[in-house]
């Protein structure tokens, strides 16, 4: 019984670095105050998926800030972007990647 107590607080303080960190991921990473930035790289080592829909995120907004490149470079690179997204085996970046392509049609 005191395994399972135990097994309890331990997944009660992980829970609650989980709803920390969806307090503070939809923004970009520099908008995060620097008191949260340690507990937000934990729960990311923790969740490689959230780490990689994360990083590909970021990725993606860099993409659209560019303004150095032509439209054709833009439109190869959001197409590669999306070959990834796909590729990932995450649900919810191959339906995003899905909504960009349709968009553009």
């Amino acid at each position: 019984m005191a395994r399972l107590k135990e097994q309890g607080k331990q997944h009660s303080a992980q829970w609650q670095q989980y709803k920390l960190a969806k307090r503070w991921l939809h923004r970009d990473q520099d908008r995060i105050p620097s008191a949260y930035q340690q507990q937000i790289a934990s729960v990311r080592a923790s969740s490689p998926a959230l780490d990689k829909l994360l990083t590909m995120r970021e990725e993606l907004r860099q993409l659209w800030t560019r303004t150095n490149v032509s439209a054709e470079q833009l439109v190869a690179d959001l197409q590669a972007w999306c070959q990834r997204a796909e590729d990932s085996g995450i649900a919810e970046l191959r339906a995003f990647s899905m909504r960009l392509r349709a968009a553009k049609a």
